[in-house]
């Protein structure tokens, strides 16, 4: 048995419950308004020796409600970034290829 963290996007109630890791991937429901919640990165530490190390860092944790979606700002940037380097590769394969022939002359 393993415990697991959740988080409900509607009320923003933080939990965690107990079970099994065949049942890690199934839905939770959470325990204040019963809508579906979402697991959570958990945080945790480790024995070394006689000690317990605890993590530097809190696991990174989306904000809840967060949207998925990029902006069209960024896609247009990437967009812009990736013909450029294809630019750059078709151009560094010509000249790469002018001075293969020079050489063979």
């Amino acid at each position: 048995m393993a415990i697991y963290e959740y988080i409900c996007p509607k009320c923003s109630n933080e939990f965690e419950l107990m079970r099994p890791m065949s049942q890690s991937s199934e839905p939770a429901t959470c325990p204040r308004c019963k809508s579906r919640a979402q697991k959570r990165i958990s945080s945790f530490g480790s024995k070394t020796g006689f000690y317990l190390k605890v993590p530097e860092k809190a696991p990174f944790r989306p904000k809840v409600g967060a949207s998925k979606k990029v902006s069209t700002a960024t896609k247009a940037s990437t967009a812009s970034k990736a013909a450029s380097a294809r630019k750059a590769s078709t151009a560094k394969k010509a000249s790469a290829g002018g001075k293969a022939k020079a050489a063979k002359k």
